[in-house]
């Protein structure tokens, strides 16, 4: 077969998943193997999966992906900053730098809780991708082709250069789908809007910057979170409760081992009662916010 009859084929097969939303499982599949990050890698944390995906899918989901990036920016609040055109990767972190300077030198009383989200991607439930896809008005075939996506994903791992059996994913978001990033950035954009709700309702509350009295509640960077809270333990209580309503929802839980609060201006009897009422770490400023990106200190 020649090239140009090979593309042919390949064309005809992508027209005709967007005239029927049907992808066979055998296009949509993952190859998954481990590669050593050291030499003489013996113990498991010494190596790293990498992923390999089909071309074929890869069409289907870059071209997907590139036309929601375009509705992205109407559907994502400006507290996130990754993965939205026209946004800097660094504007949440000069954000938050503002805010801690603001913040001590007008001596007020506040915290920063720095979230671990745990396995974020790996964790997201299908049935709440689809439903967060309809409220946020997206067509019914655009998500036929999304779900469609998502669901019918399979994987086979890699053992001495032969697959496994594949076998079919039940939930998450694969990080080496070009899609996945835009479908996480909507899912986070449901605990945005829950926490914008309940500042409205008077639930939750932020932190006031500026002559202007600006309220900021929190900040994401795809799922690296920070929240802004005042010093009262009801506010506080009401972060956790939200957190969990949203992890019953979308699948994606706290890691509250790994996630730290940083008291501002804060007595050591108020941070000793909020470290016992969310069970994770207390971090002193100047500390570092976006991992894996750019080194931006706070507090600094």
């Amino acid at each position: 077969m020649e090239i140009k009859d090979f593309g042919g084929e390949v064309s005809s097969f992508i027209l005709k998943f967007f005239d029927t939303g049907k992808l066979p499982n055998e296009i949509n599949h993952t190859w998954v193997t481990l590669i050593p990050k050291v030499d003489g890698a013996i113990d498991i944390k010494d190596f790293q999966p990498i992923s390999i995906i089909g071309s074929i899918y890869k069409i289907i989901a870059k071209n997907l992906a590139k036309r929601i990036a375009n509705v992205l920016p109407e559907l994502i609040s400006e507290t996130q900053s990754a993965f939205v055109k026209n946004r800097k990767i660094l504007d949440g972190a000069l954000i938050a730098k503002e805010v801690v300077w603001w913040l001590k030198k007008t001596r007020q009383k506040a915290a920063i809780l720095k979230l671990d989200f745990q396995k974020a991607y790996d964790t997201v439930r299908w049935d709440f991708l689809e439903e967060t896809l309809v409220g946020m008005g997206f067509g019914r075939k655009w998500i036929i082709w999304i779900i469609e996506c998502v669901r019918t994903a399979s994987m086979s791992i890699l053992v001495n250069g032969s697959p496994t059996s594949s076998f079919h994913l039940q939930r998450g978001l694969r990080q080496e789908d070009s899609l996945s990033p835009f479908l996480f950035l909507l899912v986070a954009e449901t605990f945005s809007r829950l926490v914008c709700r309940g500042k409205d309702l008077g639930i939750l509350k932020g932190v006031d910057v500026g002559i202007k009295h600006i309220p900021i509640t929190h900040l994401q960077f795809a799922e690296d979170t920070i929240i802004f809270t005042p010093t009262d333990f009801t506010t506080l209580e009401n972060y956790k409760k939200l957190l969990k309503c949203f992890e019953l929802l979308s699948g994606i839980r706290i890691n509250y081992g790994k996630s730290v609060i940083i008291p501002i201006n804060c007595e050591d009897e108020w941070i000793e009662g909020a470290r016992n009422r969310l069970e994770c770490e207390v971090a002193k400023l100047p500390v570092t916010y976006l991992v894996e990106k750019e080194a931006f200190r706070l507090g600094r």
